[in-house]
């Protein structure tokens, strides 16, 4: 039997049933809220990146350094050089110590032929899978704490460093689409 190839085409309707049975855990809507809040805080600032919506730029700053405008966006390594970890040696130009807006649009333009033509939720769904990697979907056979952490579609299971899955480990961060989706509730932001 031939694995089924990873595209937008093949997940947008697992993308948009996820999405719209997805429900927030109670417990985490202070935390969510206050991320959802920091992101437009930084609005001007995401949006000199000027390649993917704001609160996309956002929402990916959050996950990968915790708002931390001292590190890379591809990754959260340290700004004072290039990048350490997956993906190595990021950015391309420059030398360092880099600045936080030219990494973050180089990370940023590493990803820009995923980028959804139609501004679609599963679009940016699959843009933030596609971000982190498809290796829980491939290797461990469950929704991505990148994109579900937070939500009725994702309990446990992380990896704790590239390469290292740890089945029982459960992600303390909120999800990509637990933020996009209370950001849209709460009129945040718009699609």
């Amino acid at each position: 039997m031939k694995k089924a190839k990873i595209t937008f085409s093949n997940l947008k309707a697992e993308y948009k049933q996820l999405f719209e049975t997805m429900s927030i855990n109670n417990d985490i809507y202070p935390k969510v809220s206050f991320i959802a809040n920091k992101i437009r805080s930084y609005k001007s600032r995401y949006e000199s990146v000027n390649v993917v919506p704001y609160f996309i730029t956002g929402i990916i700053h959050y996950r990968e350094s915790s708002f931390n405008f001292s590190s890379h966006l591809h990754n959260g390594d340290p700004l004072t050089w290039w990048t350490i970890n997956e993906p190595k040696g990021r950015p391309a130009n420059g030398k360092p110590p880099f600045r936080w807006e030219d990494s973050a649009l180089d990370a940023i333009s590493l990803k820009k032929h995923l980028i959804p033509n139609d501004n679609s939720i599963e679009g940016w769904l699959y843009f933030f899978e596609a971000y982190n990697g498809f290796g829980y979907r491939i290797y461990r056979k469950i929704n991505s704490p990148y994109l579900w952490s937070g939500c009725n579609h994702y309990t446990k299971g992380k990896y704790s460093h590239d390469g290292r899955y740890d089945e029982s480990l459960v992600d303390k961060q909120i999800g990509c689409a637990v933020i996009l989706k209370y950001g849209m509730e709460h009129e945040l932001w718009n699609l």
